[in-house]
């Protein structure tokens, strides 16, 4: 009876771990291509810079909006996945990101600029989870476009990073 309860009490606690990973329409880090194409369908995929490393596009809908996908792979394993939607839609995906998954872990905003010089407040909103993290950025190549990306989260980099655009403004002042 307790090796029952054992086993049981293990299998639920994976049921949760994997339930309660970040995702992009299903898609985990982590998961095979194979896996990624029968939860997706077709996708157009190519070899990357390296051999061991593929790319995967199609198009979805996320948040009830037209979207392209993005998958990453790394010797057939995802690395990260990527989003990317019209930016007059980011509203709509940020507040049906909150509902699924609650408060963000932190917000930034940041300005940006167009090529005419006109200034933009680009707020980014980032879940970090499970050693992933989830970003939703307003504007992401082009201010028409907001993008979702799901990565690993390595602490020390981002720790860093922030170490360094704080010695950055420090030295603008």
């Amino acid at each position: 009876m307790k090796i029952l309860l054992l086993l049981l009490t293990i299998l639920s606690g994976i049921n949760v771990a994997c339930a309660d990973q970040l995702n992009i329409k299903g898609i985990r880090l982590g998961m095979s291509q194979e896996e990624v194409i029968a939860l997706q369908g077709a996708m157009s995929c190519s070899a990357l810079k390296s051999k061991s490393d593929t790319g995967c596009y199609g198009h979805a809908t996320y948040a009830d909006v037209g979207a392209k996908l993005f998958v990453f792979f790394k010797e057939g394993k995802v690395t990260a996945v990527s989003v990317t939607v019209d930016s007059d839609d980011f509203e709509n995906v940020t507040l049906a990101l909150k509902e699924k998954l609650g408060k963000p872990s932190f917000v930034k905003t940041e300005k940006v600029q167009n090529l005419a010089g006109a200034e933009f407040n680009n707020p980014s909103f980032h879940w970090v989870k499970n050693g992933g993290i989830l970003s939703a950025t307003k504007f992401s190549e082009k201010v028409t476009e907001s993008g979702i990306s799901l990565s690993e989260f390595n602490v020390v980099n981002t720790l860093k990073k922030h170490k360094d655009d704080i010695k950055k403004k420090s030295q603008d002042l």
